[in-house]
């Protein structure tokens, strides 16, 4: 723990991470990292790079990825901004034309004639790629990764250092650098929660600090993150708030009216499923972090949708 706080933080602390379940039951599948290319010149590419490499040669299409960096990451949804990521897998998990060369000079010959024009960007970056310790079976190739399918995928993304509460959905099968963890799954449910002020508020507590305020997100500390039971009604009413938000985050309308109205109304409903009672939500507003989610918002709204 990272906090000097009173017995009341304390216990409140114990018992939201005993609520429900931690993350890594409740979700079944581990967050991942993103990727690490070893050399990010050699494989991110700008789209006037991209077109111009696939209209070359089409072909090289379906190995050049959209992609995210963790700066991309925002609340909700995140917006592409046109960055693209090469991504030829190690041998050692996908088999390609030249996976079984006897050679390096057979297997670039090959790898040459199949995607020429990816071959030829490569080939500027030999040395500095032949040099990483990340790389896979052949110098031009990604390091060996079991989860390259993942990314294709919808994913529920977060950043690795987080200065307020981001998680996001992504649908679009974005490939994600390696500042980004991101959790298999599009259960908007475990969204909600995990953007909620509470999630925050365990976050900053349980989580290594980082300058500036902000706290490292890891694997193991997010794991043990808590989901809390729902009954279906309630569940289904948070669900239905975390799908509008992603529609007006992705609609460049995350500082709406509308916007404010639902944070507010989806931090009474997690607090409703974490079960807190009027004087543990007093010692959770007594202690709030930076960069609250909610505290922000809740200047200027109606009374009636505050706690």
């Amino acid at each position: 723990r990272w906090q000097l706080e009173d017995d009341t933080v304390s216990r409140l602390l114990d018992r939201l991470m005993a609520a429900g379940q931690p993350l890594s039951q409740y979700a079944g599948r581990r967050p991942i990292r993103g990727l690490l290319s070893g050399l990010n010149t050699a494989y991110y590419l700008d789209t006037r790079t991209r077109n111009r490499l696939v209209g070359e040669d089409p072909s090289c299409e379906p190995l050049v990825k959209k992609f995210f960096r963790g700066r991309d990451i925002k609340r909700w949804a995140s917006a592409w901004s046109g960055e693209w990521h090469i991504v030829i897998a190690s041998s050692q998990n996908v088999v390609w034309p030249w996976s079984d060369a006897p050679d390096d000079s057979t297997a670039e010959a090959i790898f040459a004639s199949c995607y020429p024009t990816n071959r030829g960007h490569l080939k500027t970056f030999e040395e500095p790629l032949r040099k990483r310790g990340d790389k896979g079976k052949f110098w031009w190739e990604l390091r060996q990764c079991d989860y390259y399918d993942a990314f294709d995928g919808p994913k529920i993304v977060v950043q690795c250092i987080a200065y307020y509460c981001n998680f996001c959905i992504d649908t679009a099968g974005h490939f994600l650098n390696n500042m980004v963890l991101f959790l298999p799954t599009d259960d908007l449910y475990v969204l909600a929660v995990l953007n909620s002020r509470i999630s925050w508020w365990l976050i900053n507590q349980t989580f290594s600090p980082r300058k500036d305020g902000g706290r490292s997100v890891e694997v193991q500390r997010l794991l043990a993150l808590p989901i809390p039971a729902a009954g279906e009604p309630l569940r289904n009413e948070i669900e239905s708030l975390a799908k509008r938000l992603i529609q007006l985050a992705q609609a460049s309308l995350a500082d709406s009216v509308e916007q404010s109205d639902l944070e507010i109304r989806l931090n009474l409903l997690v607090q409703q499923a974490f079960g807190l009672t009027p004087e543990e939500v007093g010692v959770l507003e007594r202690s709030l972090p930076p960069r609250d989610p909610i505290a922000r918002l809740e200047v200027g709204v109606p009374q009636e949708l505050l706690p």
